[in-house]
């Protein structure tokens, strides 16, 4: 696919996907897609997947994934492999609906929710609490008054609050007032 022609849309289909451009994944593209099977491909650097004879281009870790009936990885460090892993998985929750999500937590507070120190952690946990008709948070009371760089959601957002019962009368009051029932096991 050359540069001038359009980028197929992110909801484009084949039969196997390469997230992964570099010397062994563009290889393997390119195979694919002189074998004629068009594959849908992504790479870091958007002008690897352009460059892949007979493969179509996506603009996400997460199209390739949601139009691949096969994907094929080739991903240079665990940081990389990690940074995909998470991409695909809050994508992956976009799309599903749930009766009851079960959250864990690194700090929860009443002025701002739920918090962990990774954005991509939160991302993915903020798409499951969008995704579930009920989120149960299941956090000790360690966690309680730990506030983190990263918010996923607000107390209102969460339905229940399952801690231990070492947590002070009047926290769990002001937890209540904010929307969860808080259950003290």
């Amino acid at each position: 696919m050359s540069e001038a022609e359009p980028r197929p849309p992110a909801a484009a289909r084949s039969e196997v996907g390469v997230v992964g451009l570099g010397h062994i994944g563009g290889a393997i593209a390119a195979n694919l897609g002189e074998d004629g099977l068009a594959p849908l491909v992504f790479d870091a650097v958007a002008d690897r997947a352009h460059a892949v004879p007979g493969a179509q281009a996506v603009d996400s870790v997460a199209a390739v994934g949601a139009g691949a009936a096969i994907t094929l990885t080739s991903l240079p460090t665990p940081e990389v492999v990690d940074a995909v892993a998470r991409e695909w998985a809050t994508a992956a929750l976009s799309s599903v609906h749930v009766d009851v999500a079960f959250l864990g937590t690194n700090g929860l507070t009443v002025r701002r929710g739920l918090t962990t120190p990774d954005q991509q952690e939160a991302a993915a946990k903020r798409a499951m609490v969008t995704s579930a008709r009920r989120a149960v948070v299941l956090a000790d009371a360690s966690k309680v008054g730990v506030d983190h760089f990263c918010r996923f959601a607000d107390l209102a957002d969460i339905d229940t609050v399952v801690t231990d019962s070492s947590l002070d009368a009047e926290t769990v009051s002001e937890i209540d007032a904010a929307g969860p029932e808080v259950i003290c096991a």
